[in-house]
């Protein structure tokens, strides 16, 4: 049995005209081996050079014989 999963997103004060920075980091798995990389948000910010965060989005991939999972950043 899955946790009941809740986002809640405050958006007020983001000038939506205004072009976000994005930035990513991954870590990958193949078979039994791993992690491989890093998932963390502050190296995804660091990656995008966003210094306010605003939007935070998690990704998991799998492939036959591993698989990665990877955190997305958006901010200005």
């Amino acid at each position: 049995m899955h946790p009941a999963v809740s986002n809640v997103v405050d958006l007020k004060g983001t000038d939506f005209r205004q072009e976000m920075k994005s930035g990513e980091a991954c870590e990958y798995y193949v078979l039994f081996f791993g992690p491989f990389g890093s998932r963390d948000v502050a190296a995804a910010a660091q990656a995008g050079d966003i210094k306010d965060l605003r939007l935070v989005e998690y990704k998991s991939d799998f492939y036959g014989l591993g698989g990665r999972h990877c955190v997305k950043v958006r901010g200005f």
